[in-house]
């Protein structure tokens, strides 16, 4: 593909053009008959295109905050907030037990505020010390635990805002603004990131540090700087302290400091030297490793490995052959890699049409990609790779086709699509700047003039649908299984956090009240007590009695690994429920 060099910036400007900066240019793009028939109405400058890019924001933070009001704490909030709460008040990084610190300790601050917030729980020493701080904390909160976590949540939200930025800004890097524009729709209405956008736990954060990662190395790339590297510096920080998941993209970004350079115009991005490359990832390295041991204050330092009680496998397989190795990291984050590796080795239940195994299913993520993804996004995304031949846009298709797969080969649980979110959002980058940019006449003539309309029923669609949802996003399907409305199929399909995340105590208690039903027996998943939200129950034994029974749907298909009692309930899968008020609480009147 060829372009004119009138799409450069005049050579006095002293640096090399990024696309979005040249509205004219659109004018004489190949496939430019495209733009009258969809683009056209977005403007690229201005207060117009501002406009527009604050509206999405607003809309996404006001569906997202709107949802978060009826949505209980879920399962594992449960034990982050308090575990964040507990660090930032004593500064005992014993208290970052299992994960980084980023997110969590964001959304606690607002807690530091609240003078009525009580934690007398001491530092955690084992991973079953999340769920016992976890319930120490929300007995000893018990009047104020939904607002805390609202405040919290807050916080959260903002960071998912920041999120849909980044989003906006790598799709307009590469495709222009008219790209990011688009992307930033996906972004706003996509359920996935309206379910976990606003929860206190460590996947929101794994998404927005990848995607910092790939949109300030290939701006760098475009022209490097002191301050670009430093932006570079900052965002492979955040992978460090996201998510222990997110690290696998550092394998991406010795790629991308070396060949980002053909994202841009014309390669008119120069090739580095190699030297200067590795300088680069010398310096990246180093900044991250200060940054993250200032996080956790320098403690425990190139300590010997033989000092650690290690649990993993791996970890003590290094230990026994090399017990003289001093650790340059942290103890507390070191401590936290082997929990999670540990944790990652021991079986969990995994559910997929209706089975439940203790084995890792390669297609896991396959069909929750086809399930829990609208199929307007999937239609897009296959139509996409056809239409376009805009060789930048492919620099966020394969990163994110790269953390996808690598999920299905890598040892570890699978808890659901949220810890796709990485991807996912990549994939929004790309089809936003595949759709700004398609190659020479896919879209002319009477044919492209159909196509284009397809593509704007398509984005119709993926917004109507996810609004069709609301407030289900936890639970969200697509219309293969009968969603997005509920109830549908989808508990056939998926479960766990896909499904029931304990997210739907609030809805249980109004149900209860508008019927003035004044108990229930209930059987469920998490250790979150629903009182809290006033659900008036006794807890259900295997021997049921007649009267009205409540059970989370996760322990009717089989999965509890809390209590262990998923055997008691699975019987109910025969029977059809009396009511659902949520798509995770099941209710059934036994006679």
């Amino acid at each position: 593909m060829r372009f004119s060099s009138s799409y450069l910036l005049p050579p006095s400007s002293g640096r090399l053009s990024v696309i979005d900066n040249q509205s004219e240019g659109h004018k004489g793009l190949p496939g430019s008959r495209f733009t009258p028939d969809l683009l056209a109405l977005i403007p690229e400058h201005g207060l117009g295109h501002a406009i527009i890019v604050g509206a999405l924001v607003l809309i996404y933070l006001t569906v997202l905050l709107a949802s978060l009001r009826t949505t209980s704490v879920t399962t594992d909030e449960f034990g982050h907030l308090p575990l964040a709460y507990g660090y930032l008040k004593s500064g005992d990084s014993r208290w970052l037990l299992m994960n980084p610190p980023s997110q969590r300790l964001l959304a606690a601050i607002p807690l530091l505020f609240c003078h009525n917030v009580s934690l007398s729980s001491a530092p955690p020493k084992n991973d079953l010390d999340f769920w016992i701080v976890g319930r120490r904390f929300m007995n000893e909160n018990r009047g104020i635990y939904q607002s805390l976590y609202m405040k919290a949540r807050a916080v959260v939200a903002l960071l998912a805002c920041i999120t849909g930025l980044l989003i906006y800004g790598l799709a307009r890097c590469l495709g222009g603004r008219r790209a990011g524009v688009l992307a930033l729709i996906l972004f706003a209405f996509s359920p996935d990131l309206l379910a976990h956008g606003g929860l206190v736990t460590t996947d929101l954060s794994a998404a927005l540090a990848t995607i910092a990662v790939v949109f300030f190395c290939l701006r760098y790339c475009r022209h490097r700087s002191a301050l670009g590297l430093l932006l570079v510096c900052l965002s492979v920080s955040l992978l460090f302290l996201s998510k222990f998941n997110a690290l696998y993209f550092l394998i991406l970004v010795p790629v991308m400091l070396f060949a980002g350079h053909k994202a841009c115009l014309n390669n008119e991005g120069i090739r580095p030297a190699p030297s200067r490359v590795i300088c680069e990832l010398l310096l990246i390295f180093l900044f991250s490793w200060v940054l993250l041991c200032g996080v956790y204050r320098f403690e425990g330092l190139f300590v010997p490995i033989h000092g650690y009680p290690l649990k993993s496998g791996l970890l003590a397989a290094l230990q026994s052959y090399m017990p003289w190795m001093p650790v340059p990291l942290p103890s507390a984050y070191f401590h936290a890699i082997d929990l999670q590796l540990y944790d990652a080795s021991r079986p969990w239940l995994c559910y997929l049409f209706g089975h439940v195994s203790l084995e890792k299913n390669i297609w896991y993520y396959p069909i929750c990609l086809l399930f829990k993804s609208p199929l307007a996004l999937l239609v897009l995304l296959a139509i996409c790779p056809l239409i376009t031949r805009w060789r930048p846009a492919l620099w966020s298709l394969i990163p994110g086709l790269f953390y996808f797969l690598i999920f299905l080969v890598m040892p570890g649980k699978q808890y659901g699509f949220r810890l796709m979110l990485p991807a996912e959002c990549l994939f929004i980058v790309f089809i936003g700047a595949a759709l700004a940019r398609p190659r020479p006449k896919a879209l002319t003539g009477r044919a492209g003039l159909f196509l284009s309309a397809i593509l704007v029923l398509l984005v119709l669609w993926y917004s109507a649908d996810t609004l069709r949802a609301y407030p289900h996003y936890i639970s969200y399907f697509n219309e293969l299984v009968g969603g997005p409305s509920v109830p549908n199929q989808g508990y056939k399909i998926l479960a766990d956090s896909n499904l029931d995340w304990g997210q739907d105590w609030i809805r249980l208690a109004e149900w209860q009240k508008k019927r003035g039903i004044n108990e229930v027996r209930l059987a469920y998943f998490g250790l979150l007590d629903p009182a809290i939200y006033g659900v008036h129950y006794r807890p259900a034994k295997c021997r049921m009695s007649p009267g009205y029974l409540a059970v989370s749907a996760n322990l009717v298909l089989g999965i509890d690994p809390f209590r262990g009692l998923a055997h008691c309930f699975q019987r109910l899968r025969n029977l059809t429920p009396t009511a659902r008020p949520g798509p995770s609480i099941w209710v059934y009147v036994l006679h």
